[in-house]
Protein backbone atom coordinates (compact mmCIF):
# COMPACT_ATOMS: atom_id res chain seq x y z
CA UNK A 1 0.00 0.00 0.00
CA UNK A 2 1.12 3.42 -0.98
CA UNK A 3 -1.41 5.25 0.79
CA UNK A 4 -0.21 8.25 2.67
CA UNK A 5 2.74 9.35 0.24
CA UNK A 6 1.62 8.44 -3.29
CA UNK A 7 -2.76 8.60 -2.40
CA UNK A 8 -4.59 11.04 -0.39
CA UNK A 9 -6.75 9.48 1.62
CA UNK A 10 -9.98 10.22 -0.11
CA UNK A 11 -8.13 8.37 -3.05
CA UNK A 12 -7.11 5.47 -1.03
CA UNK A 13 -11.08 5.51 0.22
CA UNK A 14 -11.92 5.25 -3.35
CA UNK A 15 -9.90 2.72 -4.08
CA UNK A 16 -10.91 0.79 -1.52
CA UNK A 17 -14.41 0.94 -1.96
CA UNK A 18 -13.27 -0.04 -5.44
CA UNK A 19 -11.37 -3.27 -4.14
CA UNK A 20 -14.06 -4.43 -1.60
CA UNK A 21 -16.93 -4.04 -3.95
CA UNK A 22 -15.09 -5.85 -6.70
CA UNK A 23 -14.68 -8.59 -4.32
CA UNK A 24 -11.46 -8.25 -2.93
CA UNK A 25 -11.18 -8.94 0.77
CA UNK A 26 -7.11 -9.75 1.77
CA UNK A 27 -5.20 -6.48 1.60
CA UNK A 28 -1.39 -6.21 2.80
CA UNK A 29 0.43 -3.13 4.36
CA UNK A 30 3.56 -2.69 6.72
CA UNK A 31 4.50 -0.82 10.06
CA UNK A 32 6.83 1.04 7.71
CA UNK A 33 4.62 1.90 4.33
CA UNK A 34 4.11 4.08 2.86
CA UNK A 35 7.28 3.83 0.62
CA UNK A 36 9.40 6.26 0.29
CA UNK A 37 9.41 5.18 4.22
CA UNK A 38 9.77 9.03 6.49
CA UNK A 39 9.57 9.39 10.04
CA UNK A 40 6.71 11.79 9.15
CA UNK A 41 4.78 9.13 7.19
CA UNK A 42 5.14 5.85 8.76
CA UNK A 43 2.06 4.15 9.28
CA UNK A 44 -0.07 5.79 7.66
CA UNK A 45 -0.88 3.34 5.19
CA UNK A 46 -2.32 1.43 7.88
CA UNK A 47 -3.92 3.87 9.68
CA UNK A 48 -5.89 5.13 6.02
CA UNK A 49 -6.86 1.10 6.36
CA UNK A 50 -7.80 1.52 9.80
CA UNK A 51 -10.04 5.03 9.22
CA UNK A 52 -11.86 3.26 5.71
CA UNK A 53 -12.82 0.07 7.80
CA UNK A 54 -14.04 2.14 10.47
CA UNK A 55 -15.40 4.41 8.90
CA UNK A 56 -17.41 2.76 6.21
CA UNK A 57 -18.68 0.18 9.10
CA UNK A 58 -16.61 -2.71 6.90
CA UNK A 59 -17.86 -5.69 9.02
CA UNK A 60 -14.27 -7.13 10.41
CA UNK A 61 -15.34 -10.93 9.47
CA UNK A 62 -15.28 -10.06 5.79
CA UNK A 63 -11.93 -8.50 5.31
CA UNK A 64 -8.25 -9.95 6.12
CA UNK A 65 -5.49 -7.75 6.55
CA UNK A 66 -1.97 -8.67 6.44
CA UNK A 67 0.86 -6.94 7.81
CA UNK A 68 4.61 -6.80 8.62
CA UNK A 69 7.19 -5.98 11.25
CA UNK A 70 9.88 -3.97 9.97
CA UNK A 71 13.03 -5.83 10.54
CA UNK A 72 16.62 -4.87 10.79
CA UNK A 73 17.73 -2.10 8.02
CA UNK A 74 19.28 0.66 9.92
CA UNK A 75 17.35 2.97 7.49
CA UNK A 76 14.40 3.35 9.74
CA UNK A 77 15.74 4.30 12.80
CA UNK A 78 12.34 6.74 13.81
CA UNK A 79 10.58 2.38 14.52
CA UNK A 80 10.25 1.72 17.81
CA UNK A 81 13.22 4.14 18.79
CA UNK A 82 15.39 2.38 16.14
CA UNK A 83 17.48 0.55 15.67
CA UNK A 84 14.64 -2.34 14.32
CA UNK A 85 15.01 -5.48 16.33
CA UNK A 86 13.06 -8.58 15.91
CA UNK A 87 13.29 -9.90 19.95
CA UNK A 88 10.14 -11.04 21.89
CA UNK A 89 9.67 -7.28 23.08
CA UNK A 90 10.42 -5.47 19.51
CA UNK A 91 7.43 -8.30 17.74
CA UNK A 92 4.75 -7.26 20.65
CA UNK A 93 5.04 -3.53 20.60
CA UNK A 94 5.03 -3.68 16.72
CA UNK A 95 1.93 -5.76 17.00
CA UNK A 96 0.19 -4.17 19.96
CA UNK A 97 1.06 -1.00 18.29
CA UNK A 98 -0.41 -1.98 14.62
CA UNK A 99 -3.90 -3.27 15.93
CA UNK A 100 -4.24 0.10 17.83
CA UNK A 101 -3.20 2.15 15.33
CA UNK A 102 -5.28 0.24 12.41
CA UNK A 103 -8.20 0.73 15.11
CA UNK A 104 -8.43 -3.38 14.04
CA UNK A 105 -8.16 -5.20 17.41
CA UNK A 106 -9.39 -8.44 16.02
CA UNK A 107 -7.15 -10.83 14.27
CA UNK A 108 -4.67 -10.39 11.31
CA UNK A 109 -2.06 -12.09 9.34
CA UNK A 110 1.28 -10.34 11.08
CA UNK A 111 4.51 -11.17 9.33
CA UNK A 112 8.51 -10.08 10.10
CA UNK A 113 9.67 -8.02 6.79
CA UNK A 114 13.53 -8.39 7.64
Amino acid sequence: MTFGEQNSLAQSFRLLDHAFHAGINFFDSAEMYPVPQRAETQGRSEEYFGRWVRERKVPRDRVVLATKVAGPSGQMTWIRGGPERLDSRNITEAIDSRLVGLHYPSSAIIWTRS
